[in-house]
């Protein structure tokens, strides 16, 4: 007589941000996340991935933040970096611009973003949830 193994246990739902904050951030841990979206602007990634690693296990709030700056500005870095390797590659064939035009609105697009994210997060609030 074999007796069935227990079911698995329930796993969480999915979470499109990884570690949620639920509480009051301090001063500090505010002025840390919106850091890491305003270096997200002047560093790309350099400036959010050494303020997530310093303080991903002090703060929850935080570590949220610099980890959604971190993944902006590294997508953003790949997109300039394909568009301006097509941009170079097509010029050949006189269309190479087209991608250099596209580079102007995708900037102002991540500076407006990173300025809004900034501003949540020295507000206290989570801002744009980002599947990560």
């Amino acid at each position: 007589m074999d007796i069935p193994p227990p079911p698995p246990p329930e796993l969480p739902p999915f979470s499109p941000v990884a570690a949620t904050f639920s509480g009051t951030p301090t001063k500090d841990e505010k002025n840390f996340a919106m850091f890491a979206h305003v270096g997200a602007i002047l560093t790309s990634f350099i400036a959010p991935l050494v303020i997530y690693l310093m303080k991903k296990d002090e703060s929850p709030f935080v570590a949220m933040h610099s980890r959604k700056a971190l993944v902006v500005s590294s997508a953003f870095c790949v997109l300039m970096f394909v568009l301006a390797v097509l941009g170079v590659c097509l010029s050949i064939i006189l269309i190479g611009f087209i991608f250099f035009i596209l580079m102007i609105p995708l900037y102002i697009a991540y500076i407006i973003f990173c300025i809004y994210e900034a501003v949540q997060a020295s507000n206290g609030k989570d801002g744009i949830r980002i599947p990560f």
